[in-house]
């Protein structure tokens, strides 16, 4: 969790309290079951490990862990 929190804070990024319990809990099931750390809401492929392609190229993040600082 810290790696995401520092992740989070370089990139201009907050992680959203308000998820963060339900999204760790899916990304360790993720890592338990696969080995990789998959997003919750997306297919299981190497441009969707958290964080994902999408969160990097486009400041996206489709299980709204990571949510941008105003």
């Amino acid at each position: 969790m810290k790696w995401y929190e520092r992740y989070a804070g370089y990139h201009g990024f907050n992680i959203n309290r308000n998820v963060e319990n339900q999204v760790v809990e899916c990304l360790t099931f993720n890592q338990t079951h696969s080995g990789e750390l998959y997003c919750p809401k997306k297919e299981h492929t190497a441009d969707n490990i958290c964080p994902c392609k999408e969160l990097r190229e486009n400041f996206k993040c489709s299980c709204n862990f990571f949510v941008k600082k105003e």
